[in-house]
């Protein structure tokens, strides 16, 4: 019944990262998807030192597997990313770089937040 949502959170992920390694050509850096970030580029902790073995789709797929989250938080989860490439999330030091080195990461943590959002059940005690 749900299949569909990581799919479709794949599909986006994947052209995330495809506008970021495009626009790494464009302004010809030497750093492509799947390898590591140049010294002089601003690496995150949530950058990895190489690209994981699973496909993103294969990975959304496991996250719906594994997580037993609402829907809702798959399209949130995007949200977030897509918030943290625009520059938009207000925190500083400017826009996450969405690539091959952070798409995975990213998944599981706006996943994980929009789980919390939408889905814990709070006790009132």
């Amino acid at each position: 019944m749900l299949t569909h949502i990581p799919a479709l959170l794949a599909g986006a992920v994947s052209r995330l990262v495809e506008e970021a390694a495009a626009g790494a050509a464009a302004r010809g850096a030497p750093h492509a998807a799947g390898t590591a970030p140049p010294p002089f580029a601003a690496a995150t902790r949530l950058h990895g030192c190489r690209s994981p073995g699973i496909s993103v789709e294969a990975y959304a797929a496991r996250l719906l597997r594994y997580a037993r989250c609402s829907p809702i938080c798959f399209v949130a989860a995007f949200a977030y990313m897509r918030r943290l490439q625009t520059g938009g999330a207000g925190g500083r030091g400017g826009p996450l770089r969405v690539d091959g080195l952070t798409a995975h990461r990213l998944m599981a943590t706006g996943l994980v937040v929009a789980t919390k959002f939408f889905d814990d059940k709070v006790c009132g005690g």
